[in-house]
């Protein structure tokens, strides 16, 4: 779900699209191929793990990244806000508001269920894992901290302490997206007013050492943060920023080394529309953005090619509802196109695209599933 104005906007659609199987058992429904099988050379395929949501229940499917061939409703559960994290060969399933479980599976052997499962506490709302310096790492975003666990048994043995960053009323500084760089970890904190539904006008990104737990350093951002890898330098970050509904968000990069906001790459402004996803490769950057004010709204698709600063359209005037797009280890970006919240029967799925020519590959298909894809990961 998206990071900016969070549950409050997807969960009000829920009620329209608790469409099919939200009885389905783990490994009853569709299967359509054999995804993270050998192929004919004996060597492993690559997949990525996919969530499957009506907000109401949960099915994980397995993808081939190279086939797009699907293996659907692997495991079940009875939650509705889940993300999913890859790690090395480890993948994280996280069910955050009203579930507040973190569960961890071998990438290989999803079906096989969980090797590890921890409760973050009732009402902790645990938003991104990361593993550093052989811990875990969850932040809770509603309570102001990251919490830091054995990865044997998931106990709690810390946290990192970040009320100093409060906003508003409501306890927390919203802990959101984390990435990985050296033995430290990169923190989005939203500063989301959970009480109002408002973001405060200023976010911030944090350093925390993994060893100590401390906070070593501190950027301030616009509002609603949310962060991710640059792929084109080590120790970068791309940051998108800003309100729904609000043309004031930008995706500027971050240099942690010097410290230094060093190029905006778009502006909502310059769009004219929403931005509500980004992803990238080492050479492109593909932006989801949202015409809220149109009627019917619809979402389209722009790839940026980062050598020559040139603009390619993709695919455009979309009905679906696109909050989250991946980058995959080919390159590609898969887009998760959910039902429009007044047209629950529409046609949903992944969409995969090539950033280069920002066009859809799959001849255009989709990658279909019982339920609509929310999330995904690729380990």
């Amino acid at each position: 779900m998206s990071t900016r104005a969070t549950q409050s906007l997807l969960l009000a659609g829920s009620t329209v699209l608790a469409i099919l199987c939200s009885g389905c058992e783990p490994g009853q429904g569709i299967t359509t191929g054999p995804a993270g099988q050998e192929d004919e050379s004996g060597s492993e395929t690559r997949s990525a793990v996919v969530v499957t949501s009506d907000y109401t229940d949960t099915l994980l499917a397995r993808v081939g990244v190279d086939s797009l061939e699907v293996t659907d409703q692997l495991v079940a559960y009875a939650e509705g806000d889940v993300r999913v994290f890859a790690q090395d060969e480890d993948v994280f399933v996280v069910s955050r508001t009203g579930a507040d479980v973190v569960r961890r599976f071998d990438g290989n052997t999803i079906a096989e269920g969980p090797t590890l499962e921890f409760s973050t506490g009732a009402g902790s709302n645990p938003h991104t894992i990361k593993v550093c310096r052989d811990r875990l790492f969850v932040s809770l975003y509603d309570e102001s901290a990251i919490s830091i666990r054995e990865p044997i048994n998931g106990v709690e043995v810390g946290r990192v302490d970040l009320t100093q960053y409060d906003e508003g009323s409501d306890g927390s500084c919203e802990p959101s997206s984390m990435v990985l760089y050296e033995d430290t970890l990169l923190v989005a904190l939203e500063r989301f007013n959970l009480q109002t539904l408002e973001g405060d006008p200023v976010g911030w990104v944090v350093q925390v050492d993994c060893e100590t737990g401390d906070v070593i350093d501190s950027w301030q951002t616009a509002r609603n943060p949310s962060i991710q890898a640059d792929p084109s330098e080590e120790g970068r970050l791309l940051v998108r920023e800003g309100d729904f509904f609000q043309l004031d968000g930008a995706v500027r990069v971050l240099d942690i080394p010097s410290g230094s906001w060093i190029q905006t790459l778009v502006t909502e402004a310059d769009l004219q529309r929403d931005i509500t996803g980004v992803a990238a490769n080492d050479g492109q950057l593909v932006v989801v953005a949202w015409d809220y004010a149109a009627t019917p709204q619809t979402f389209d698709i722009l790839c940026l090619d980062r050598t020559t600063g040139s603009w390619l359209d993709g695919p455009s005037g979309l009905p679906q509802n696109i909050w989250t797009v991946r980058t995959a280890p080919d390159g590609r970006v898969w887009i998760a196109a959910l039902p429009p919240y007044d047209d629950p029967a529409a046609e949903h799925g992944i969409l995969v695209l090539d950033p280069t020519s920002c066009e859809l590959s799959n001849n255009g298909a989709w990658v279909p599933f019982s339920l609509p894809a929310t999330d995904m990961a690729f380990p």
